[in-house]
């Protein structure tokens, strides 16, 4: 295994290789359906606590840290859009 050449880095990929345009995509979709997955958490985790099969300190809890992690990913996502290329308008749709 030593004579096996190690990759630059753990991609499947170069990255260089991507167009913008299309990197631009999969990031979008990516964080569009972690969003997503955000939101359908916050409301399970309602309809838990409203049925009452959750505790009040557990709800607050688990509804604070799912809070947190959608600031994490909305931070992500306003971070990649502020760092692509500027695109012409009506590329792409926020």
């Amino acid at each position: 295994l030593s004579r096996v050449a190690k990759p630059d880095s753990l991609s499947v990929f170069p990255l260089k290789e991507i167009p913008s345009d299309v990197a631009s995509m999969m990031g979008d979709m990516l964080f569009q359906t972690a969003i997503e997955k955000i939101d359908s958490l916050r409301f399970f985790l309602q309809l838990l606590w409203e049925a009452k099969l959750i505790h009040n300190n557990k709800y607050i809890a688990l509804a604070a840290d799912i809070e947190d992690l959608g600031k994490i990913v909305g931070g992500w996502k306003k971070g990649l859009l502020t760092k692509l290329p500027p695109q012409t308008m009506g590329e792409r749709k926020q």
